[in-house]
């Protein structure tokens, strides 16, 4: 009796643990997936005086984040701001890519700043194309590659 109660805990103990590794694998499926949905629309200026911005929307319309236009001296940067991080893009004739915010630039505490932004994929993704790229490309590049910027732990502020 005593061993077979022990396989009844060993089965009970087996199931539940293949519960939990199927729903973080579906959890895993669904956050790919609704990161692959999004949707940029132009919207007005907003206490800035950058040439456009966008809003950038993975799903949920109320936590989007802005995509602001500005030139540079080194070409066209799109700064990107969430309420809890911040990343540029730069795009010029040596290419496109992501790099730090600027500090006099910067709306966000440096730490929390950090602490979401994955810093393996900042490198990662310093040159994304070896070329400057068209508006269009920039904003469909940027909404693909910045779930990837933001630690896992925090890929729900996106949404």
């Amino acid at each position: 009796m005593k061993n077979l109660n022990l396989q009844f805990g060993r089965f009970v103990a087996l199931i539940a643990i293949i519960f939990t590794v199927s729903m973080v694998k579906a959890n895993d499926l669904d956050n790919s997936v609704s990161m692959n949905n999004f949707h940029i629309k132009e919207v007005s200026s907003i206490d800035t005086n950058a040439l456009n911005i966008w809003e950038l929307n993975y799903g949920n319309i109320n936590k989007g984040v802005h995509i602001e236009k500005n030139f540079t001296n080194n070409g066209t940067e799109y700064i990107i701001r969430g309420q809890f991080f911040e990343v540029r893009y730069v795009n010029n004739k040596n290419g496109f890519g992501v790099r730090a915010i600027q500090a006099r630039k910067a709306k966000v505490n440096e730490q929390i700043n950090y602490a979401v932004i994955d810093q393996k994929q900042m490198e990662n993704q310093r040159i994304i194309s070896p070329k400057g790229i068209s508006d269009d490309k920039a904003l469909n590049l940027i909404a693909s590659y910045l779930p990837d910027l933001v630690r896992t732990n925090y890929k729900h502020i996106l949404r």
